[in-house]
This record gives C-alpha cells, structure tokens and sequence, in this order.
C-alpha cells in the first residue's frame, strides 16, 4: 500500500507543487495517488526524490504474523514453531512471541 497523501501531508507538499517537482499536471498526481502501489517503482523513485524521503516511506508494510524483516536489505524471514526456541534460558526467544 502507498503512502503518498500521507507523505505529502507530512511534507507539507501540495498537489499543485508536487505536480511542478515533478514536471506533471495536477491530474497526473490524483493519478500516481490513486494507482497506489500499482506505480512503477521508477516513479515511486522520482516521487520520494521530489519530497525529499525514500522511497521506503512511501510504502506502507503489511504486518504479518511471525514475520520479521531485515534492517539492513529487507529481506522477509517467517519464523516458523520450529524456529523458535522453548528454552527458558534462551535470550532473545521474547521477541519470536
């Protein structure tokens, strides 16, 4: 799901002045704002730039269960209940629950 209103707002960018950093019309950013997630990410990559942010504050992550992502290359791993320890001596085993 796509964040652009929100990053907008926050931003304090307006249609009219996204749509002049970007070299478009207004219609064309009620475009980019209705397509969601269903931009390009070439696009994403031009409308994060025009606000200043990345392109990863753009996208909003769907929280799954047991799911956990990778801080540095944002890779998914699922942990599994196999994965997790039942060891009450195990650090670290908190967070899995």
């Amino acid at each position: 799901m796509l964040k652009l209103e929100d990053a907008m707002k926050e931003k304090g960018v307006g249609v009219t002045e996204l749509a002049e950093r970007l070299g478009v019309n207004r219609q064309t950013v009620y475009y980019y704002i209705k397509q969601g997630d269903k931009n390009p990410l070439s696009q994403l990559q031009k409308i994060a730039y025009a606000l200043g942010i990345s392109v990863l504050d753009l996208i909003v992550e769907e929280k799954e269960e047991g799911v956990i992502i990778c801080p540095n290359c944002g890779k998914r791993f699922k942990m599994e209940e196999s994965h997790i320890p039942h060891h009450e001596n195990i650090r670290g085993k908190e967070y899995y629950q």
